[in-house]
């Protein structure tokens, strides 16, 4: 199972768009949604507990934080970080999913195609998400943690989620890896 941990601060726009996007996977595997929060005070939480998803909460301690405390709360064997900001075509979960499995101990990579600032429902985006797709300039560059999926395994030997974790999972074996298949559209708030 993939647990997808999606890190915010005073986010509550932008998310609802972003977990819209996940509920619309088609053909995959279960997955979870962990919401992993810094603190918001804008409605964020309320807005994660409506659509059902884990909670993990670390007030003030900032995104690196967030995403530790995600990771604790998640009961997948691969971590997706990823961007509120990120939203994915509804087949990008099965695809990942075989991306895992073919290549079971890597850290990927995925891409974020910029769009232009929009004033958007979170449904304008899932119902346009092809036409909105072809107006993204490509990106081959992948996009950090904003959009990486990390084997648990990976997680638990290179230890805490943070700046140098690529460099450490890198010393104990694990190779970085950027895949296409798990590209997302990079949506930014006006």
């Amino acid at each position: 199972m993939i647990s997808v941990i999606v890190p915010v601060r005073n986010q509550r726009e932008i998310l609802e768009i972003c977990l819209v996007a996940l509920r619309q996977q088609r053909h995959c595997l279960p997955f979870e949604i962990v919401v992993a929060d810094d603190g918001s005070t804008d409605g964020t939480l309320e807005l994660a507990r409506k659509h059902g998803v884990k909670i993990a909460w670390e007030p003030g301690q900032g995104i690196w934080a967030a995403r530790n405390v995600g990771v604790a709360l998640a009961g997948g064997s691969y971590l997706w970080f990823l961007s509120p900001e990120v939203i994915l075509p509804s087949t990008t979960l099965r695809e990942a999913q075989e991306v895992v499995q073919e290549r079971p101990n890597c850290l990927i990579a995925g891409s974020c195609d910029p769009l232009p600032p929009l004033r958007i429902t979170p449904m304008d985006v899932i119902s346009r998400f092809d036409r909105l797709a072809e107006a993204a300039e490509p990106s081959e560059a992948p996009c950090g943690f904003d959009n990486m999926i990390v084997p648990l395994r990976g997680s638990i030997l290179a230890g805490r989620i943070g700046p140098e974790f690529v460099s450490n999972a890198q010393k104990v074996g694990f190779s970085m890896v950027f895949s296409r298949k798990i590209g997302g559209l990079r949506v930014r708030r006006r």
